[in-house]
């Protein structure tokens, strides 16, 4: 298979990748590419935009999303009146709607956990989506 580098791509190329295809062209990019990570549940850093749309146009080329829950996925910034929405219908397309608006990739770091409190003095209590 033989894929455009990551770094040479346009938005259609890149959400037009399937899994296999993602990674070849991360490979071919030759250690090149920049991975931002955000976390999603700040109030944005600039006004009305998602902070991923800021890493974006400072040359971020893949976005990962932290302190995301995926039962509750919420992107402060994502929606307009992100306060007023009620329905979990709206924030179930979040990671799409961020995705085709950045025009990157975008995941999730999901943080796993022992249940054996002795490999870990500090563990922080997370929510099952996290």
């Amino acid at each position: 298979m033989t894929v455009k580098r990551l770094i040479s791509c346009n938005a259609s190329d890149i959400l037009g990748f399937n899994a296999s295809e993602l990674k070849q062209s991360i490979k071919a990019s030759e250690g090149r590419v920049i991975l931002s990570e955000t976390i999603v549940i700040k109030e944005p850093l600039v006004g009305d935009i998602t902070d991923a749309e800021v890493a974006k146009s400072a040359g971020a080329d893949l976005i990962l999303l932290n302190i995301f829950d995926v039962f509750n996925p919420r992107i402060l910034g994502l929606y307009p009146n992100e306060e007023t929405l009620q329905t979990a219908k709206i924030h179930s397309d979040a990671v799409n709607r961020l995705r085709n608006l950045v025009g990157r990739p975008v995941g999730a770091n999901l943080e796993p956990l022992s249940k054996d409190t002795k490999l870990m003095s500090n563990q922080e209590q997370l929510t099952p989506g996290r």
